[in-house]
């Protein structure tokens, strides 16, 4: 709810750092020696207030003294503080002008995240762009980032490189200073009329975000000898990889890393590809019949790529300070609500292709260095090295990480949402869906496949993955058609023939037919909601309203999933004219604002993530409200969190955090949650 009375400072900083933000955070950014305010721009006032209060701009002297306004904004609990990205302007605030220019501050150094507020969180949790360039032109603001000052900031902002001419080391050039101080003046400008447009958080969502915030913080613990072991001997294997090349090709090639040359030698020898990207390698391997000089390279190409090099330099420049990388979620990065990442990213590090067990006794030796043990103990040590990286997060001295993941979390949300309570039953009752499920793909009886399953007959087992995989991926309105399903399939290493792909999307509706007629229920629901603006669609637990530029569909929790600027268009198909619903969204690979397609299941998918993402969020909360267990990771539909071993010890404790994490909220009546779970000195999966 606005508060009308509520006074607001919105402002925006620049600085200057030796420290490259984009390797290493804003944390680890805001803690190095060089990184120093060139100016800040604020504005203060109400919301009625703001939009004709006069932007200050305040440039750091030789003392370090700002403006006392300024300074008096800050140190004013009753005043809110509105930034774009505020995680940057909080460390900035903390470690920057509180801890040198201001003569060690605390207030400021512990500014209550309460009184925080990010225009970027808000603009991603109504469905636009997070990047301030972006939501504006998006929403069509009269002020608009400066594109030339952007460019001058960025060089203003890091180091230059002395030249004979110019020993210089920083760019000090007047006029380029002016058009930063105007930059931040403009982007103040954007900032003030973005959030001045935004609607405020859900009161429950604020809450998550404040979370966000403080785990962000918070960090998680990295094992920095272990890192730095990897990368030592990353490097030592990819230069025994690289001389290979140069003997296997005769000195044509020196190393796998140059891309031109490479391609240029694999077309001359019978292997063209459009490029070497990872998934073309891997996909060109797979297929197979490759001369064996060509499939010699890519193997080790791929080995390369493989190795999680990036991942580990990742992890070495965001621990620097202290050992825990901070600032690693982007708080509603999705569409969803769910989190995205940054640096490491943890929850997109490798898959585990070796035993657990093999990587534990490889976690020793690369901590070690023990490059020729590795050699003589892992035939592929780059698989050893990606296969591990997981094993970078660990829990600090005297704790041990407890891991709780919801299983199967979509399905049983998508099952409750849909009111399928025959799914719902088979859940509860503990029945194996995915056996269930094999057994009408493949027309088996379903208690000789249980038999056989139990009994460790393979050909049961390849038919419960099959199984597994139809009940996970056949939920949100995949094609009958079996071309996407078998694609899928693939992935996972599942190869059906496209009769068998359908075969299972059918035998997949048929068995849970609740589903099928929920994507048409809600679709019908989101289109009404289109035609008669205003006007609330309930179907169970969501409503479909049109909301000026935005459909939205308020979940159970309460919070509303967002589609902007939304439209109903005429669509010729092979069955015939359609209405299709469109809207616009962040497109995952370009990154762009764009228009997209979607449908009832498309709509089905973005709903059962969204509340699975509740369920986690709520978890997490319940959690940090506890204390027994702080979270430091949200990886999906897992939680990581390290508990002190000398404050609840044992088994006990760990049931404790499990079943914390499994409370059903109000919110969700007669949805089964389930909450399995590990503890370890080290994260795995």
């Amino acid at each position: 709810m606005v508060e009308l009375n509520r006074r607001y400072m919105v402002f925006d900083y620049e600085t200057f750092s030796e420290c490259d933000i984009k390797k290493c955070g804003a944390y680890e950014y805001a803690r190095h020696p060089t990184t120093e305010i060139l100016c800040v721009a604020f504005r203060i006032g109400t919301r009625a207030e703001l939009p004709k209060a006069p932007a200050r701009l305040l440039k750091a002297n030789a003392s370090g003294e700002f403006f006392p306004e300024f300074f008096a904004a800050l140190m004013d609990p009753s005043v809110k503080l509105v930034a774009h990205n505020v995680f940057f302007e909080r460390m900035i605030t903390a470690f920057v002008f509180g801890a040198r220019l201001m003569y060690s501050k605390p207030y400021l150094q512990a500014i209550p995240i309460e009184r925080w507020i990010c225009t970027a969180a808000l603009s991603r949790s109504i469905g636009f762009p997070g990047k301030l360039a972006d939501v504006a032109f998006a929403m069509g603001l009269t002020n608009q980032k400066d594109d030339e000052g952007h460019r001058v900031m960025l060089k203003v902002s890091k180091p230059r490189k002395p030249t004979k001419k110019n020993s210089a080391t920083r760019h000090m050039d007047e006029e380029d200073l002016q058009t930063v101080y105007d930059y931040c003046v403009k982007d103040l400008d954007v900032e003030t009329e973005l959030f001045l447009s935004l609607p405020p958080m859900h009161k429950r969502e604020r809450k998550f975000w404040i979370l966000d915030q403080r785990i962000n913080e918070r960090g998680f613990a990295v094992d920095r000898p272990f890192v730095k072991g990897a990368l030592k001997l990353i490097a030592r294997e990819t230069i025994a990889m690289d001389r290979t090349i140069a003997k296997v090709t005769g000195g044509a090639l020196k190393s796998a890393r140059q891309r031109d040359a490479t391609l240029a030698f694999l077309k001359a020898h019978g292997a063209a590809l459009p490029n070497l990207q990872a998934q073309t390698v891997e996909a060109v391997l797979a297929r197979g019949g490759l001369p064996p000089i060509c499939e010699r390279i890519l193997k080790i190409r791929d080995a390369i790529s493989r190795s999680s090099t990036s991942k580990y330099k990742a992890f070495e420049a965001r621990t620097r300070t202290d050992g825990r990388a901070r600032d690693t979620f982007v708080f509603y990065g999705a569409h969803t609500g769910r989190d995205t990442a940054s640096g490491p990213q943890p929850q997109n590090l490798f898959k585990r292709v070796i035993p657990q067990a093999d990587v534990d006794v490889g976690v020793d030796l690369i901590r070690r260095r023990d490059f020729h043990t590795v050699q003589a103990l892992y035939p592929e040590p780059m698989e050893l090295y990606a296969s591990a990286i997981r094993s970078s997060i660990v829990a600090p001295e005297g704790s041990v990480l407890d891991v709780g993941d919801f299983k199967t979390i979509e399905v049983r949300v998508l099952f409750w949402l849909a009111g399928h309570t025959r799914g719902l039953e088979a859940i509860k009752s503990g029945r194996d869906l995915y056996l269930e499920m094999a057994s009408d793909i493949y027309d088996l009886k379903l208690e000789e496949l249980v038999e056989a399953y139990f009994a460790k007959d393979p050909q049961a087992a390849q038919n419960r993955q099959l199984g597994k995989q139809t009940v996970l991926g056949a939920g949100f309105g995949i094609g009958i058609g079996g071309e996407k399903f078998q694609a899928t399939c693939k992935q996972y290493g599942i190869h059906i023939s496209r009769d068998l792909a359908q075969r299972a999307i059918r035998a997949y509706r048929e068995r849970h037919a609740p589903i099928p007629r929920f994507w048409e229920v809600i679709e019908r629901a989101a289109k009404a909601a289109m035609q008669n603006p205003g006007k609330a669609y309930r179907h169970g637990f969501l409503v479909w309203r049109l909301e000026g530029r935005r459909l939205t569909v308020e979940l159970p929790i309460g919070r509303r999933l967002s589609y902007p600027f939304p439209a109903l268009e005429r669509e010729r198909t092979m069955y015939g004219d359609r209405t299709v619903l469109t809207y616009k969204a962040v497109e995952s690979q370009s990154k762009k604002f764009l228009r997209q397609k979607t449908w009832g299941g498309k709509l089905t998918e973005n709903v059962v993530q969204a509340v699975a993402r509740d369920l986690l969020m709520e978890g997490v909360l319940r959690l940090e409200e506890a204390g027994h267990s702080l979270p430091v990771l949200k990886v999906h539909d897992e939680i990581a969190a390290e508990r002190r071993i000398d404050s609840r010890p044992g088994p006990e404790a760990h049931r404790a955090f499990l079943e914390t994490m499994a409370q059903v909220p109000s919110w969700a009546p007669g949805l089964p949650v389930e909450v399995e779970g590990w503890t370890a000195d080290r994260y795995r999966k």
